[in-house]
C-alpha cells in the first residue's frame, strides 16, 4: 500500500501550479531542478522568523504559513528554489570546469561556456555591490541571498521586498541569473 502524501507537501506544490507556465524564471528553475533530479520536497511549516528556508542536506524547502497569509508564497518559493538551483549549479561547476574535473573527459564547449560565465557572474564577485551596503546588511548582501531575492523580485515584482536594494541591483542580478540558467541547461544537454 502506498504511503499517503503529506498534506503540507500538497499545499506547497499547488502553490507552484499557476506560475510554472506564466513566470519564465519560475519554469526555468523548476525545469532545471527536475532535469538534474534535485527538485526539493516542498512543505508548509513554521520556519522561525523566515518566510521560507532551503535545507540543502535534506533537499527540502519549508514555506511558512505566514508566506501564504501575506500573499508572498510564490515569491518565497521561487527564492528558495533559486537557492536549490544555485547549489546544484555550484556543484556542477566543479564537475564541468577542466581545473576540477575528476573524469578526465574533455569539457564540451557548452560546459566551458557555463563555467566561464559562472566564474564571472557569481554575485559575490559583482562589481555592483557596495561594501558599505554589505556591512550594513550582511544577510541581504550575502551572495546567495542577492541572487535569490533578485530572481524572486523579477518573477513577482508586485510582492513587497522585505530587504529593498538599489533599483538596478535586482534587475541586473536577475538577468545574470537568467543567463546562467540558460548556459547551465545547454551544458547539461551537451552530455546527453
Amino acid at each position: 500500500m502506498a504511503d499517503k502524501e503529506d498534506p503540507r507537501q500538497i499545499i506547497a506544490r499547488e502553490a507552484l501550479t499557476p506560475y510554472e507556465k506564466t513566470v519564465p524564471s519560475f519554469s526555468e528553475t523548476t525545469n532545471l531542478l527536475s532535469l538534474v533530479n534535485r527538485f526539493p520536497a516542498l512543505f508548509v511549516e513554521g520556519t522561525n522568523d523566515a518566510l521560507g528556508t532551503y535545507k540543502p542536506y535534506e533537499n527540502q524547502v519549508a514555506i511558512s504559513p505566514t508566506a501564504f497569509y501575506e500573499n508572498r508564497a510564490q515569491g518565497t518559493i521561487l527564492h528558495e528554489l533559486t537557492h536549490a538551483l544555485n547549489e546544484n549549479m555550484s556543484r556542477s561547476y566543479f564537475n564541468m570546469d577542466p581545473k576540477y574535473r575528476r573524469d578526465f573527459k574533455s569539457a564540451t564547449d557548452e560546459e566551458l561556456n557555463f563555467t566561464d560565465a559562472y566564474n564571472k557572474l557569481r554575485p559575490a564577485q559583482s562589481a555592483l555591490i557596495d561594501n558599505k551596503d554589505a556591512k550594513e546588511d550582511p544577510y541581504r548582501y550575502d551572495s546567495d541571498e542577492l541572487a535569490a531575492y533578485a530572481v524572486a523580485r523579477h518573477g513577482f515584482p508586485k510582492i513587497r521586498d522585505p530587504y529593498p536594494v538599489r533599483d538596478h541591483l535586482n534587475a541586473t542580478l536577475a538577468t545574470e541569473a537568467a543567463i546562467l540558467r540558460d548556459l547551465y541547461l545547454r551544458a547539461l544537454k551537451s552530455r546527453k
